[in-house]
């Protein structure tokens, strides 16, 4: 947590002047404000006392828009919405069906740097977030005959997420780059239904109810955009 908090921190004056920029920055008008738009998939690893609760894989997507900030130098700011799934447990029975299901999702605003500097058609950056986050469990029954669903929500929970990461960018073509970058996440405490392997009775029943702060990091692998 700490290191989150300090790293978000330290970002927020560097001031560096951008002086050179490759492909993807070159191509642009450098008399407009630069924006990105993001799409990654997001596979999650639980951290700290949020993996005594949930010893598993998560796995999710984000949605990332970034605008420069000042024509001088390559700092963004923008908003990023991130999904992540923790699990779920189905059932079959001879008329329907019944899934339980565990989701993540945050709005963050975000603040990300381009250092002066690049390889090849590679740029780093680091960045930092923050903002509301909901975690939820929802139960849906599918009725065999007719198609028809019906839904439930076990369990709700809001709070705030804070995060810090590093990664790059590698120019492909016409404004396309590919990305990959790395981030760590924290929360404040949350209380959620973590699920387990299923064993008896409905999915509902094979969920523990727990409380901890929402740590884990994941890896972002996606397309990027800028214009």
């Amino acid at each position: 947590m700490r290191f989150i908090l300090l790293f978000s921190l330290s970002i927020c004056f560097l001031t560096t002047p951008i002086s050179a920029q490759d492909e993807s920055v070159d191509s642009i008008d450098q008399n407009i404000l630069i924006k990105y738009v993001d799409f990654s998939l997001t596979p999650g690893f639980p951290t700290s006392t949020f993996k005594d609760k949930l010893d598993r894989k998560m796995f999710g997507c984000s949605f990332t828009f970034l605008k420069q900030r000042d024509i001088s130098q390559m700092g963004l700011l923008g908003v990023q919405m991130a999904y992540q799934h923790l699990g779920a447990v189905s059932r079959i029975y001879t008329d329907f069906e019944v899934r339980t299901g565990t989701n993540l999702w945050n709005l963050k605003m975000m603040y990300r740097y381009y250092p002066d500097f690049f390889f090849w058609r590679i740029e780093p950056f680091i960045e930092a977030g923050f903002g509301p986050q909901i975690m939820y469990s929802l139960t849906t029954t599918t009725f065999f005959t007719d198609g028809a669903s019906d839904f439930m929500f076990d369990e709700t929970n809001l709070g705030l997420t804070y995060m810090a990461g590093f990664g790059f960018t590698t120019y492909l073509s016409d404004g396309f780059l590919f990305l990959t970058k790395f981030n760590i996440h924290s929360s404040t405490n949350m209380t959620y239904l973590a699920p387990r392997e299923y064993s008896s009775g409905l999915p509902i029943d094979n969920f523990d109810l727990e409380r901890s702060a929402i740590n884990y990091f994941d890896l972002h692998i996606g397309i990027s955009y800028v214009f």
